[in-house]
């Protein structure tokens, strides 16, 4: 099996992987209540949930790469 090559990701601060947490997860739970409305009108709304469930996943896992960032930073000396 060939060696893989790791693609380089760029390295943000963590606290900016905190705000793109958090947007992700806020617009996560708009897009499920516009679903909940959805299904109250009895119109098609499985598709706002799934949308809404990969925000929320989305936002938990930026927040948590913030988290690991932060631990890793403040260990670091300067």
């Amino acid at each position: 099996m060939p060696e893989q090559k790791e693609v380089p990701t760029p390295k943000l601060d963590w606290r900016l992987l905190i705000l793109i947490g958090v947007i992700f997860f806020g617009i996560g739970i708009g897009v499920f209540i516009y679903g909940v409305q959805l299904r109250a009108g009895e119109e098609n709304y499985s598709q706002y949930w799934v949308l809404a469930a990969i925000l929320v996943w989305g936002g938990a896992n930026q927040v948590q790469k913030a988290i690991q960032r932060k631990e890793v930073v403040e260990k670091k000396p300067s």
